[in-house]
């Protein structure tokens, strides 16, 4: 029986006997890690993507993985024990937050810059079209503004209104 070991550094392959000889192959390859990898810069490249689209991308990219951990949660056989609601709201609760940490930490499942390359795609991000939608933002938001300004005013004329009316009525029947 023979142990295959993948060299990620050097891309070879080294065979071992299933112990009977002792190899060193410390000189020939190195920890795995994210490092050794060549990973592109997420900063740059999510620099000018206005925020309320990234939180979009990172809230999907959480719901996928709670989907995924729901699912795989539901292989499990559990005990008549284990189904009260008690335990059913704690596994949920725990299910989030495995789902958020997963999304949120070493950039993710990587389905945020999918989603991102869909809804806010590369040849928009540049400083131009950032600017330009940070002030239409900026303008719906003054406008929303006034609106509800608006219907506060309305709505005090309204109850001004009905008051004035109900002391006219209290007033008509005393009199």
């Amino acid at each position: 029986m023979y142990l295959l070991i993948a060299d990620t550094v050097n891309q070879g392959v080294i065979n071992l006997n299933s112990g009977r000889e002792k190899m060193d192959i410390s000189n020939k390859s190195s920890p795995i890690s994210i490092d050794n990898h060549q990973r592109k810069n997420i900063s740059d490249d999510h620099k000018f993507i206005p925020k309320d689209y990234k939180e979009l991308a990172g809230n999907m990219e959480s719901q996928f993985a709670k989907l995924m951990l729901d699912q795989m949660n539901n292989t499990v056989d559990r005990s008549e024990g284990e189904n009260d609601s008690a335990t059913n709201i704690y596994r949920d609760l725990l299910t989030n937050e495995q789902a958020d940490l997963l999304s949120k930490n070493n950039d993710g499942l990587g389905l945020q810059d999918i989603v991102l390359d869909q809804i806010y795609p590369k040849k928009f991000r540049n400083q131009a079209n950032l600017n330009a939608y940070l002030e239409q933002t900026n303008q719906r938001n003054i406008i929303a503004q006034k609106a509800r300004n608006q219907r506060a005013d309305l709505d005090t004329i309204t109850i001004n209104n009905k008051s004035e009316s109900a002391k006219e009525i209290t007033n008509d029947k005393y009199r």
